[in-house]
């Protein structure tokens, strides 16, 4: 008995020991593992820190300038030459290196945004030369920054960076004053437009390029009746012209703001234009024979000692004479029409719109196609009903 419990005794003492060599040994391939894992860790880590082979600068900005004007160096314009100092000629070596390496153009940032303005060259002084120009950036950020356009100047910070990476830090005045209705263009555009409105509307009251033509053009001393639909081309004529304008004195882009509204704008105008003058054509013999036999009556009347006030009036609405500028346009023998009445509020109120987004956003607005669809409906009706309609009153 004795024997057979040492015997149990001293096996589960070998299972013991060689239970605590393997404990001991799982822990130290364990230890090792931990610290192959740690060292591994801290080899990637350095090589991801280094995986950038395009080092940052570490340049800074330190002064930003007017250049072609020292009198003025902070106030600027849209297409001013401005200039922007670097700490260091060092600091601007490694800046245009790092733009070299990351095959990225060195842009202007202007209140964060970066823009496409790219260096034009460097000052005698070795500050970067750019252009100042509406070029890149997001709508919204230029919209916030050029948008109601006044006289007043508007605060910007200038800096620079490498295309797609965080802009330099700026340690001095980074500041310029933006005016963004230019005095001089401003003035000389606006003098011109004034001109353009000025002669058209002299020669429009003197002429028939906003009126009928009278049927019996003998009588020198009678004005046509005006047209609504030249004087819907005209308006939507003018109010493109100066949104273009505006457009383009401040952003100085001429050449990318006409959009597609504005031409089927143009187009809806011409068309009508168009059609009211072969619907028109198509009534003058009808109205000539109409004269004819009015005049004849009046001699009539005239013989035999009656009234002729309402044959005068007839011939006069015959003729095509003009009444005033709101009767003219809205009205035809009837009086005031509908068809008429909603051509000219809808071609009202979609200018009031347009003319609203452009000075707001710099931005020719673009309708969808259910507006433009109502504004040709407006037109169509209006020649559709036309083509019956009877010949305006005199008075």
């Amino acid at each position: 008995m004795t024997l057979a419990s040492n015997s149990v005794r001293c096996n589960h003492a070998g299972v013991s020991s060689r239970g605590a060599i393997m404990a001991s040994r799982l822990l130290c391939t364990l230890t090792v593992l931990g610290i192959a894992f740690a060292v591994t860790g801290i080899t990637n880590t350095a090589i991801a820190a280094d995986s950038d082979p395009c080092q940052a600068s570490g340049a800074t900005v330190t002064n930003v300038y007017k250049a072609d004007n020292p009198a003025s160096k902070k106030a600027v314009e849209l297409g001013n030459k401005i200039a922007v100092q670097i700490d260091t000629l060092e600091n601007l070596t490694r800046l245009r290196t790092e733009a070299t390496c990351r095959k990225k153009p060195i842009v202007l940032y202007v209140n964060g945004e970066a823009t496409e303005n790219q260096p034009a060259g460097l000052t005698a002084n070795g500050a970067l030369l750019f252009f100042l120009r509406h070029a890149g950036g997001t709508h919204d950020f230029w919209n916030s920054l050029l948008g109601r356009p006044d006289f007043n100047a508007r605060t910007v910070h200038i800096t620079v960076g490498v295309q797609d990476q965080p802009p330099l830090s700026v340690k001095g005045d980074n500041t310029l004053t933006l005016t963004v209705l230019p005095p001089k263009w401003s003035l000389f555009w606006l003098v011109i437009f004034l001109a353009l409105c000025v002669g058209f509307f002299r020669i429009a009251r003197e002429s028939s390029i906003l009126r009928d033509q009278l049927l019996d053009p003998s009588l020198t001393d009678k004005r046509a009746a005006y047209s609504l639909s030249k004087m819907q081309g005209a308006w939507w004529f003018f109010v493109i012209l100066a949104s273009y304008l505006l457009i383009g004195i401040v952003t100085g882009d001429f050449s990318n703001s006409i959009n597609s509204t504005a031409v089927i704008l143009l187009g809806i105008g011409a068309g009508t234009v168009l059609g009211s003058a072969a619907i028109d054509a198509s009534k003058v013999d009808q109205r000539k024979i109409e004269l004819a036999q009015a005049k004849t009556d009046r001699a009539a009347a005239q013989a035999a000692g009656t009234s002729t006030t309402a044959l005068d009036a007839k011939i006069e609405a015959l003729n095509g004479t003009s009444v005033n500028f709101i009767q003219d346009i809205l009205s035809d023998g009837n009086g005031v029409n509908f068809h008429r009445f909603q051509l000219a509020t809808w071609t009202l109120v979609l200018s009031i719109i347009f003319i609203t987004q452009v000075y707001v956003e710099l931005d020719m607005p673009v309708f969808n196609q259910t507006l433009m669809a109502l504004l040709g409906l407006s037109a169509g009706t209006y020649l559709g009903l036309k083509v019956p309609e009877p010949t305006k009153p005199a008075a």
